[in-house]
């Protein structure tokens, strides 16, 4: 019965990802996820991992549906392929659906993560660190939208540390130790082949626990690398073949022709001036990143930043009592936390069309997630402490159901990004998915900035764009296949921009169908086309 607090949360935590969790009719809440889904079933049902497509070609890179990525006649995975690959060998033996593994791991994860912390603080301490852990509003939150890699890498990052701290095979293979660390590696290189650009931090994170690895340390290191080969391997071979060199990945493919690309620019910094690219891609913008930290890092999740806040000054007061794994661990949490961000908080993420919204759905909350769960075991010290002081052991509980009320409040029902507003919207889409179908042909591109994901997979002829550039694609497209623009309806004002783009490539423009109030589905076609074709593509309610 000790283990009951993280058994209760892990329900809770599955609760919700089972009820909040799946796609609606086809269609999810976004393009990462509706991307890895696509890639992911492609890979259960043995099918490559890019879609060739002479209209794709006749694009020059501006025919692809948002987080996928086009390399010469194809359309590949735009983003690091861990969760594809794992997710599709999963769906081939087990057979579930997508959206139940991630809350599967973490469930797992869990039960790993409260014994590592028995291990570095007590084992109240890393129980109750389990269970703030499954309640954390951004677990919670992920965990259910599980088609989203981050919540997979933090898994693979726990289990991995697992495998190396507490040995779990030990009793399986006795003296021969070897397999915990080989299985560890594997998962800790795995967790690396699902979020790449992280190994910056993460690996010298691992390194620092090295000292603690006893006599054998170096020869543990190198079975723990010889069993990271092989995820390595397999993505070295994978960017190879879909990206034309092991060292280029689905984030710098290779472009089919010079562009510009338009980025959104962060307020000007003089630090920023000096940051490496390829460490700081989004520059270095103290004041921003600041800003960011204040409001994703510290306010929105604010009970959780105060519990963390209480446990580390606690820790803190008592740091000459601290063991040497313990103030290893502050270190990398502290530094893992700064670095998160400096990296994401100078970044001007533009997610929501008034970004001064802070909601659980922005993608800071995401990116955040590392330093979110490495505060959670001084949040648990918080509650440990404060129980002994007051003697009073009914506290602790109490305490963790407030915050498993406040974490499902609002992951689920707060705000018009919280579960439930999502699964609302989602009902709506999937409506809004057969209209569209209904009308726009399988052969057919699609011009849309923002709704894309209605559209996926069935049509993958998506620009996602709205410049001179996209609307060069759709000339060269319209040769041979029927072409729309559709999003919300616009403005007089920018309907006259768009049918000046069109009119410059000698593209008709006209609107054929209001799938919803607020929106509009336009054709182009060139001029001289029979325009009865207006008749018999307009759409009625």
């Amino acid at each position: 019965m000790r283990r009951l607090p993280i058994i209760a949360a892990a329900a809770l935590f599955l609760a919700v990802a089972v009820m909040y969790g799946p796609p609606v009719g086809g269609v999810w809440n976004s393009p990462d996820e509706a991307a890895n889904a696509f890639w992911a079933a492609r890979v259960a049902a043995g099918e490559p991992l890019r879609v060739v497509d002479d209209i794709v070609e006749l694009g020059e890179g501006a025919i692809h549906p948002r987080s996928m990525g086009v390399v010469g006649d194809a359309l590949v995975p735009g983003s690091f392929p861990g969760i594809i690959l794992l997710y599709g060998v999963f769906k081939l033996l087990f057979r579930l659906p997508f959206f139940l593994y991630t809350p599967i791991l973490t469930a797992l994860a869990a039960f790993c993560f409260g014994a590592l912390i028995s291990r570095l603080f007590d084992r109240k301490t890393g129980l109750w660190a389990a269970a703030l852990f499954l309640v954390h509003p951004a677990v919670l939150y992920y965990g259910a939208r599980g088609m989203f890699h981050n919540m997979l890498f933090i898994d693979a990052l726990i289990v991995a540390a697992a495998f190396f701290a507490l040995r779990p095979l030990r009793t399986l293979f006795g003296a021969r130790e070897a397999a915990d660390d080989a299985l560890g590696g594997f998962i800790l290189a795995w967790a690396l082949v699902v979020r790449t650009s992280e190994a910056i931090w993460v690996l010298p994170a691992f390194a620092v626990f090295l000292p603690f690895a006893g006599k054998g340390r170096w020869k543990r290191l190198g079975i723990a690398v010889l069993g990271g080969l092989v995820p390595l391997l397999i993505f070295l071979r994978l960017n190879a073949t879909l990206y034309g060199s092991p060292l280029r990945t689905a984030y710098a493919p290779p472009s089919p022709v010079a562009a510009e690309t338009e980025t959104p620019a962060a307020p000007s910094d003089d630090a920023g001036e000096a940051a490496p690219a390829t460490l700081l891609p989004f520059g270095l913008h103290p004041r921003l990143a600041a800003h960011n930290v204040w409001n994703y890092g510290l306010k929105l999740f604010w009970w959780q930043s105060i519990l963390a806040a209480a446990g580390f000054a606690w820790w803190l007061f008592g740091y000459r009592k601290a063991s040497s794994p313990q103030r290893a661990y502050a270190l990398v949490a502290l530094l893992t936390a700064a670095w998160l961000a400096l990296l994401y908080g100078s970044w001007l993420i533009l997610d929501r069309f008034d970004p001064s919204d802070v909601t659980i759905g922005t993608s800071y909350v995401r990116y955040f997630l590392p330093a979110y769960v490495a505060a959670v075991p001084f949040a648990a010290l918080a509650l440990v402490r404060l129980g002994d002081l007051l003697r009073k052991p009914i506290v602790v509980p109490a305490v963790v159901i407030a915050c498993a009320a406040f974490g499902v409040h609002l992951a689920v029902f707060a705000g018009d990004e919280g579960l439930m507003a999502v699964r609302a919207t989602l009902e709506g889409n999937a409506a809004k998915k057969v209209t569209l179908l209904s009308f726009i042909e399988p052969g057919a591109v699609v011009m849309t900035e923002r709704f894309d994901k209605l559209l996926v997979p069935e049509r993958l002829r998506i620009i996602p764009a709205t410049d001179a550039g996209a609307f060069d694609a759709a000339a060269a497209a319209a040769e041979y296949e029927p072409v729309y623009w559709y999003g919300l309806q616009p403005s007089d004002e920018e309907a006259l921009r768009l049918s000046g783009l069109a009119d410059e490539r000698m593209l008709d423009w006209f609107e054929v169908a209001n799938p919803a109030p607020g929106e509009a589905v336009y054709r182009m076609d060139w001029y001289g086309e029979d325009e009865s074709v207006q008749d018999d593509w307009t759409y009625d309610e």
